[in-house]
């Protein structure tokens, strides 16, 4: 099995809705609800938030979850910034893991069983080679049937055959099925330097709307409605919800 720790990331601000990571989703913070899930899954030596914010670190503790806090230039930078810098903040503390986990909040319908299922292949993956692996979907549309626009109006295609084949012109049905990364988690190895992904990944396929992510307000809308509806589920919790 690999050492693998699991990296919650909550930074403070978010244009698109705001404080969303803290906002309340039914009776608890919506990052409550990924930790959890992460501790429910059984599948990582510890489980940390990393965030630029005092209030998100004391929200992280009180659902059982150790924190990390970054410096708030990080939150605008590439995910593989604040990931070496919470490796390094771990490693000052003698902790140097194998792996290392992405498991993001604003998926909140991802289960326990969805993280062992994946942490299953990864433990498998990472002895054959691979440097990550990362959920992904089924795409409901597909890159040989999409266009680049030039400001004159002319359209060239995304996509060709490596013979030069126009794709655009064949039907649906011939053309190979293609993927779609989705937010749920992420898995790598921890010496992979610059990169969160590396040269050979792992596709986990992920289900359903356990890579549903919220990322405008029209989706925070759609969630609550699924768990209305009792379409979807979020985790128990039985802690007492935090209380600002």
């Amino acid at each position: 099995m690999v050492d693998t720790v699991a990296f919650i990331p909550a930074k403070g601000d978010s244009q698109r809705i705001p404080s969303k990571n803290v906002r309340r989703m039914g009776e608890h913070p919506l990052l409550a609800y990924t930790i959890e899930t992460a501790l429910q899954s059984g599948s990582f030596t510890d489980v940390y938030v990393v965030t630029d914010k005092e209030q998100t670190m004391k929200i992280a503790a009180h659902y059982g979850a150790k924190a990390i806090q970054e410096p708030e230039i990080y939150t605008t930078e590439p995910d593989i910034v604040w990931v070496q810098y919470a490796l390094k903040d771990i490693a000052r503390h003698g902790f140097k893991p194998e792996a290392y986990s992405i498991v993001r909040c604003t998926s909140p319908f991802k289960t326990a069983k969805d993280i062992r299922e994946a942490k299953k292949l990864w433990n498998k993956a990472y002895k054959e080679g691979y440097s990550s692996l990362r959920a992904v979907e089924k795409s409901s549309q597909h890159p040989a049937k999409m266009w680049r626009r030039q400001l004159t109006g002319e359209i060239t295609p995304v996509l060709l055959q490596p013979d030069g084949h126009k794709w655009h012109d064949s039907p649906y049905q011939t053309l190979p099925e293609v993927y779609v990364q989705n937010a749920s988690l992420e898995m790598a190895r921890s010496d992979l330097g610059d990169s969160i992904s590396g040269n050979r990944i792992y596709g986990y396929l992920s289900t359903g709307y356990s890579g549903f992510d919220l990322n405008f307000e029209e989706d925070w809308d759609i969630a609550e409605a699924k768990i209305k509806r009792k379409e979807y589920k979020l985790p128990v919790i039985k802690r007492k919800p935090w209380l600002t």
